[in-house]
């Protein structure tokens, strides 16, 4: 007579993906012949067989099943490709900055576009020149008003400190009447701006020009009252992959402080 001889197994094995370190348990029955009065196993007849084959398919499907479901957990709890690889908006930083004191219009025969700056405000701009090197705020490209005061207000800045001198120059008589209208100065600025940083490979740009234009820039981009008195400095920050990107309406600049000498 044969005797069947039912062992039950539980074996632990490693999920093939290796991906989280789970591990499909998987139940395993041996089932071996005995044949009565022997101690020995002998071959299995064919319906053991089979039925061996029918437990062996089991495991495989239990082993699949939990291989999809780490797969499953692997993909949930990974960052997505596309949070990983989205570029960060570059830092952009905008310096508004008032030029210095100059003459009054005392003299008649002066005209408003070539007045001065006295020897204070050159030690004034020279003194925010320098509060700007040691806070790292380096211009990359300078857009200025193109009146007299305005152009010894950025050559104080200069002679005080030498990287100014590598800066890129713009000298624009829109950036002197401008500031004059109500309103109108923001927009202006960035149109500028964004016009000369063409190749986004500028960080910095410095906005050398006269009020009411300036305070009312500043303002608008810090979104709150900022008042300019002469050689006085607004610090913006804003991002985006470009100056355009930084200037879109949907932007955010931070007013990071005001230089006062």
């Amino acid at each position: 007579m044969t005797n069947l001889l039912h062992f039950s197994v539980t074996a632990t094995q490693r999920c093939p993906c290796r991906c989280l370190g789970l591990s499909a348990v998987v139940h395993s029955t041996k089932v071996y012949a005995r044949t009565a009065g022997h101690q020995g196993i002998r071959s299995q007849p064919m319906d053991v067989k089979r039925k061996l084959q029918s437990q062996a398919m089991k495991q495989d499907q239990t082993l699949t099943q939990a291989h999809l479901r780490c797969q499953a957990v692997s993909v949930a709890s990974e960052p997505s490709a596309l949070t990983l690889d989205s570029p960060t908006p570059k830092r952009r930083r905008l310096i508004i900055m008032r030029h210095a004191d100059s003459t009054d219009r005392a003299d008649p025969q002066t005209k408003d576009h070539e007045r001065s700056i006295t020897d204070l405000g050159r030690q004034a701009a020279a003194q925010t020149a320098r509060m700007l090197h040691e806070k790292g705020w380096l211009p990359e490209v300078v857009m200025s008003s193109n009146s007299e005061r305005t152009r010894q207000t950025l050559e104080a800045m200069k002679e005080a400190v030498d990287a100014f001198r590598h800066a890129e120059t713009h000298f624009r008589g829109s950036l002197y009447t401008i500031a004059a209208l109500d309103g109108m100065t923001r927009k202006h600025l960035q149109t500028v701006i964004v016009d000369a940083c063409r190749q986004s490979v500028h960080d910095c740009v410095l906005c050398l020009g006269h009020n009411k234009g300036w305070e009312e820039a500043a303002t608008s981009f810090a979104g709150r009252p900022v008042r300019l008195e002469t050689a006085n400095a607004a610090l913006l920050e804003g991002s985006g992959e470009t100056w355009a990107d930084a200037f879109a309406s949907d932007s955010d600049w931070t007013l990071v402080g005001v230089l006062v000498p």
